[in-house]
């Protein structure tokens, strides 16, 4: 348990005010009912995330107001993919990514809670450090590239954001940036002031567990007493409901108050892919659709050869990518992958 978390009485602002008369329009933009409502439902909808990320930038020493950034980035939306190719709550790119992370037909690790926050907080540091220790730079090098930052600061040594801004160098989009995370900072710093309507739910605090075996999220949920919705949340990487297959780097994310009902789920779990096929579509959310056309699911007296005749696909490539042979005995229940 962290000694420190974000609440929503922490009132110290983490970030210099400059400018208000340039950040002033910027503020009024948002206050109005439209900027407003669209304040308190990212609000909102960062609850599920809060703890880890705070936790995560306490940890390295970054300050709290570091949480508005995603308001204006992905609108605190894992799923959010700008139109040149950033992905999830702190919209990496392709290229700017760290190796370790995956992206694959399973997995999109810039929308891992945990693995995209601890990225950003690096970068964070990096471009601190490269920026004179400036923190409206280091920020608007997340934005437009901390090499044009740095580059813009070898031509006009001893300048600030705003000096860039006023010579006309930065990268319209960054011009923009900056004031308007200010606003919506200095804006959710207040929020009684403003009036905004949150409900302030209790955070999850996400566990990463890795996994030895795979799992069908609707079984996983049901067999720990959780709704789909809420462990598909913190898992929101995941492409399929399922965990990647034979992906030993994978680590699922499970609410603390969770873990023991988690271990006790492990230590019944005896067949893998066999599932009760019992309420799968309960729980089901219509935010979260699945591709039904990545696995199916068998049905009572089914053999191979039927499930491949009905779907009209090749049962040598059926039999390969579930690693089976024609004597493999299959049951009512288990989940297996389509080519």
């Amino acid at each position: 348990m962290a000694p420190f978390l974000f609440t929503q009485e922490n009132k110290s602002d983490s970030f210099p005010l400059e400018k208000l008369d340039i950040l002033q329009s910027y503020i009024n933009s948002y206050n109005n009912n439209w900027g407003l409502g669209f304040l308190s439902r990212t609000n909102q909808a960062s609850i599920p995330y809060r703890f880890n990320t705070s936790y995560i930038l306490w940890k390295n020493h970054l300050p709290q107001g570091l949480m508005d950034l995603p308001i204006i980035e992905s609108a605190w939306d894992p799923r959010s993919l700008s139109s040149s190719g950033a992905l999830g709550i702190w919209q990496f790119m392709e290229n700017s990514i760290p190796s370790s992370f995956v992206q694959d037909r399973w997995r999109d690790d810039r929308m891992d809670l945990i693995l995209s926050s601890q990225a950003a907080a690096s970068k964070f540091i990096y471009n601190l450090q490269r920026s004179q220790n400036n923190w409206l730079l280091a920020l608007a090098g997340y934005n437009c590239g901390i090499n044009h930052i740095t580059r813009s600061l070898q031509e006009h040594p001893d300048s600030d954001y705003w000096n860039l801004r006023e010579l006309g160098i930065l990268p319209n989009q960054t011009e923009e940036y900056i004031p308007r995370f200010l606003a919506v900072h200095y804006i959710n710093q207040r929020k009684v002031r403003y009036a905004m309507s949150i409900h302030w739910d209790k955070s999850p605090q996400w566990v990463a567990f890795p996994l030895k075996e795979n799992f069908f999220l609707p079984a996983l949920a049901d067999g720990i007493n959780m709704d789909l919705q809420e462990i598909l949340l913190g898992n929101r990487e995941l492409w399929e409901w399922i965990t990647p297959p034979e992906d030993r780097y994978y680590k699922i994310k499970i609410p603390q108050e969770k873990i023991m009902e988690y271990f006790d789920y492990l230590e019944n779990f005896k067949e893998q892919w066999v599932i009760n096929p019992q309420g799968l579509t309960d729980n089901a959310n219509r935010d979260f659709p699945r591709d039904t056309q990545r696995y199916y699911i068998v049905k009572d007296g089914e053999d191979l050869w039927e499930i491949t005749e009905q779907l009209q696909i090749s049962l040598q490539s059926f039999m390969e990518i579930n690693h089976l042979t024609e004597n493999t005995p299959i049951f009512t229940g288990m989940v297996l992958f389509l080519p």
